[in-house]
């Protein structure tokens, strides 16, 4: 019997469609028979709240934000994350570790926490890495009226980039690709990049789920 769930990440920029592959992929893994459990990142009420007081109040930092999004991260991966998985729950995870890793980089933080803590942190069993252009998640922002959050000052003071938002999302992408290049390189990670959608994304599910559940009938 399999004594831990397995753990599937979905990353990418803003308004990339992680949140539409999910809706799709968590009914799909029911098929299997699977216990799922969807998890967000930074979704901690108090910590969002408290970031937004900071902001309001004018006192947030790069580096307080970032220490804030650890912090979260961290009360959800011991309260939320190992709990279900011990418990056998296959989690999808809206963004994890490698969203703050590559926030971190694009604010200008600190980045030594983040580095700390992936050496620990659980490994995913399926990385996948939305890989929508920048110009289209910005049109997408757009027609929903959504606000692009971020704390690079050195972005937000620069008066010749007029469109600082498409500038940050090309700058998160940039650095994506390149963290995902490393940790592919050193054999620490298998990062599956969509750009086809949900069809692509199926066929790397089906064919991992099909293997580990002739491996776990097999050891049965």
């Amino acid at each position: 019997m399999r004594r831990t769930g397995h753990l599937v990440v979905v990353e990418g920029i803003s308004a990339c469609g992680k949140s539409h592959l999910i809706e799709q992929l968590a009914p799909h893994l029911l098929l299997y028979g699977h216990s799922v459990y969807v998890f967000e990142w930074n979704s901690n009420r108090v910590i969002r709240a408290l970031t937004a007081y900071l902001v309001k109040k004018r006192w947030l930092t790069t580096n307080i934000y970032s220490f804030l999004q650890w912090i979260s991260f961290m009360v959800d991966y011991f309260c939320i994350i190992i709990p279900k998985l011990a418990w056998g729950h296959t989690l999808i995870c809206d963004r994890y570790i490698y969203t703050g890793l590559v926030r971190d980089e694009a604010n200008q933080a600190n980045p030594k926490f983040g580095n700390w803590l992936l050496k620990w942190a659980r490994k995913p069993d399926l990385v996948f890495f939305v890989d929508r252009s920048p110009e289209e998640c910005y049109q997408r922002m757009l027609l929903r009226g959504k606000k692009l959050f971020h704390m690079n000052q050195a972005i937000l003071s620069n008066e010749q980039i007029k469109n600082k938002d498409l500038f940050y999302l090309r700058r998160c992408r940039r650095i994506y690709h390149r963290i995902f290049s490393q940790l592919m390189r050193s054999q620490s990670l298998q990062v599956h990049i969509l750009r086809d959608g949900w069809d692509e994304m199926l066929f790397y599910v089906d064919s991992y789920f099909t293997d580990h559940q002739f491996m776990e009938t097999k050891a049965r």
